[in-house]
C-alpha cells in the first residue's frame, strides 16, 4: 500500500512560531482593510467638499488647484512618514501614533475657541445681545 500524500499523526506539519490559527488573521486583515476604506473614503470627501467650498467662494480654478495639490501633498509626505515609522516601531503602537495623530491638530483649534467664545456669548440674554424680543 503507497503512503505518498497521507500523513500520519506523527508526521504532522509543525506550526510556525508566531502565527496563530489560519482564520484569525484573516478577520484582523479585514477589519484594518474596512477601517482603512472608511477612514480613506472620509478624508477624501472632507477634502472634496473644502476643494469644492473654495472653488464657490472664490470661482478661482487656481485656488482650487491649489487647496487640490496641498491635500496631496500632505498625503504623499504623510505616507512616507508613517511608513517609516511602522517599519520601525511594533506595528499596534504605530497604529496607535497614527490614528491619534489627526487629534492634535485639530483638538488645538477647538479648545482655543471654547476657551475664548464670541462676546454676545458671554452676556447671556438681554438687550443687545440677540437673544430678546425687543
Amino acid at each position: 500500500m503507497s503512503t505518498a500524500g497521507t500523513t500520519s499523526a506523527s508526521q504532522a506539519p509543525r506550526a510556525t512560531p508566531g502565527l496563530t490559527r489560519a482564520g484569525s488573521g484573516v478577520a484582523t486583515f479585514h477589519r484594518i482593510l474596512v477601517n482603512t476604506l472608511f477612514a480613506n473614503i472620509t478624508s477624501s470627501y472632507l477634502w472634496f467638499a473644502l476643494t469644492f467650498w473654495v472653488y464657490l467662494e472664490s470661482r478661482s480654478v487656481l485656488a482650487t488647484s491649489i487647496v487640490s495639490g496641498l491635500y496631496m501633498l500632505a498625503s504623499a509626505l504623510t505616507g512616507t512618514i508613517f511608513g517609516a515609522i511602522v517599519d520601525a516601531h511594533r506595528k499596534k503602537t504605530a497604529m496607535l501614533v497614527r490614528a491619534s495623530s489627526p487629534w492634535s491638530p485639530t483638538s488645538a483649534p477647538v479648545a482655543c475657541s471654547w476657551a475664548s467664545p464670541p462676546p454676545g456669548w458671554s452676556t447671556g440674554p438681554g438687550p443687545g445681545s440677540g437673544c430678546s424680543p425687543d
